[in-house]
This record gives C-alpha cells, sequence and structure tokens, in this order.
C-alpha cells in the first residue's frame, strides 16, 4: 500500500514539473517555401544580349513628371514604368483621350485585381485602368494592348507607398500634331498666294475639250491667260495622280519641222494644289498619262479657241 501512494505521489510531482516548464518555439520566421522549382536553363549569348538590351531599357532613368491632380506622368516608350500600389487602396492608371483597351495580360492575376473604368462619352471617353494588389512584397508587370499602342509596366505593391494616379505624355503625337500644324501652314501660304493672283471671273477661259477616260478624268479645265488649272475629282489622291506632258502637232518641239511631221511631246511645269494642277503656261495640246502597257490610261486636253 505505501509503495502505491509513493508511485502516485512522484507521478503527481513530475507532471507538475512539466507543466510549470516554459515550452520552447523556434526563433524567427518560418522558412520561406519557394514558389518556383527546378533549375534555371543556361542562356546562349544572343539570349544573354537580348536580357541586357532589356534591362538597359528598363533601367534608363527617365524618371516621370508632376502632372495635374497629383498625377505621375511617364514619357511613353523612354523606360519601363513603375506604378506601386498598396493593399486596400487604389490605383489608377488612365489611358490617352479615346484610347480604348484590346487586350490586358498581368503576370500575377491571382494577387492583383486590374478592372476597367471610363470617363467621359463618345470620342472623349478616357479609359482608366483600375490596379489594386492583395498583398505587400509584390512584384509583377502588366502588359496592355489598346487600339494605338502596347504598354508595359511594372507593378510593385508596398505597405503604406501608393501612386494615386498615373498617365502618360506621348512624344510621338506632339510630332505629327506639328507636323499637321506646318502642313496646314504651308496650305494656307499657297492658298493666299492663289487667290492674290486669281483672275476675275470673266477673264478666265474654259474652251477645252477632255477626250478619253480614265478614274482620274478631269472634270474641268480652264486657262487664265498666264496658267491652265486642270481639276480631278475630289476622290482622287496624289497617289494616283497622271502625268501630264505637252503635245505638239509637229516636231517643232525638236526644232526639225523638215524631218519629222508627227507629233513630239515635252515636259511642263506644274504642281498639285488642292485637286487640280496648276500649269505655267496656257496650253494648247496636252495628255495627261497613267499606268503602262495593257493598263495605261489617257486623256487628251485640246483647247478649243485659238487666239
Amino acid at each position: 500500500m505505501r509503495a502505491v501512494i509513493v508511485f502516485a505521489l512522484s507521478a503527481l510531482l513530475s507532471g507538475a514539473a512539466l507543466a510549470q516548464a516554459p515550452q520552447s518555439f523556434p526563433e524567427g520566421p518560418p522558412p520561406r517555401v519557394p514558389l518556383l522549382a527546378g533549375p534555371q536553363p543556361p542562356l546562349a549569348p544572343k539570349e544573354q544580349k537580348g536580357v541586357a538590351y532589356g534591362k538597359e531599357w528598363a533601367g534608363n532613368r527617365a524618371g516621370p513628371a508632376r502632372g495635374d491632380e497629383g498625377a505621375t506622368v511617364f514619357v511613353f516608350g523612354s523606360t519601363l514604368p513603375t506604378i506601386v500600389c498598396a493593399p486596400f487602396y487604389v490605383c489608377d492608371l488612365a489611358l490617352q483621350e479615346g484610347e480604348s483597351v484590346n487586350d490586358l495580360n498581368v503576370g500575377d492575376s491571382v494577387r492583383w485585381k486590374i478592372t476597367p473604368a471610363t470617363q467621359g462619352a463618345g470620342e472623349a471617353i478616357i479609359t482608366h485602368v483600375i490596379i489594386k494588389p492583395t498583398d505587400v512584397g509584390l512584384i509583377t508587370n502588366l502588359v496592355i494592348t489598346t487600339n494605338r499602342r502596347t504598354y508595359i509596366i511594372k507593378l510593385v505593391s508596398r505597405s503604406q507607398d501608393w501612386m494615386p494616379r498615373v498617365s502618360f505624355d506621348y512624344p510621338d503625337d506632339a510630332s505629327s500634331q506639328w507636323k499637321a500644324y506646318r502642313t496646314k501652314v504651308e496650305q494656307t501660304r499657297e492658298m493666299r498666294a492663289a487667290a492674290a493672283v486669281a483672275p476675275a471671273p470673266g477673264k478666265l477661259d474654259f474652251e477645252f475639250a477632255v477626250s478619253g477616260d480614265a478614274p482620274w478624268k478631269p472634270t474641268r479645265v480652264y486657262a487664265d491667260g498666264v496658267k491652265t488649272y486642270i481639276l480631278f475629282p475630289p476622290e482622287v489622291g496624289s497617289s494616283e495622280l497622271p502625268a501630264l506632258v505637252e503635245i505638239a502637232e509637229d516636231a517643232s518641239f525638236l526644232g526639225l519641222d523638215s524631218l519629222f511631221n508627227g507629233p513630239t511631246t515635252r515636259l511642263v511645269n506644274y504642281r498639285f494644289v488642292e485637286h487640280r494642277f496648276e500649269v505655267d503656261k496656257v496650253l494648247t495640246l496636252a495628255r495627261l498619262t497613267s499606268g503602262v502597257g495593257t493598263s495605261a490610261s489617257s486623256v487628251t486636253i485640246t483647247r478649243t479657241r485659238r487666239d
């Protein structure tokens, strides 16, 4: 009986000692579990060069500028833009006015939420790409293809840092606008110059006959005593215009009247302005020609009035 009591007391004391002993836990965070497995394949020299070019472009130090209403503005194409977002916040990427998204792909579609939004209506509509991460420490990329260009963007998530509004500046559009401006200025200058020398309607000579058949056949020919004007249909573009030559009924252009009795041709100075040829003389007989061989088209212009 005494042995049983001693054993019970011994077991009770051992249990109490174990209960009072502090529990031990491993120090530090648990080991990181790799998301990707497998060795990386080696790169050939040309592949290494391609990767280097990509890193060089992505590492270009061309930074963003400050835009309206707190927007971060990147120059499109100058470098790899980075958008920094934070969980529980929304980043707004505004595309160009009138630009629409054809397709959108994000490297980590599970932990990044990308949704569309629009502002305005009609041709002035602006597409907004709403970006939201679900965790901190995420890095991926976003590719957006639109009806005008392709965007490649790096996405980074942090706990508190974020860019509320992001947009782009497009240098190619500025160049196109300046080119259109210069073209318009030149056209205005030419129209003013033509108006300055334009004769009174009563002095115009419309006595010209146009024979032949062609898609670009002139709708009217007239002269002002100094120049001849050959008007083409409005739908005819500059790339579809024929060549113009003046015709002599004999060989007078060559100075060989006694040797040749057939017609001869020569080039004349002319220019294309506002759907018409302006010829630097009054034509008597001329030919318009386009194409070669069996696909050639020809129209003859004859002045019916003889001074």
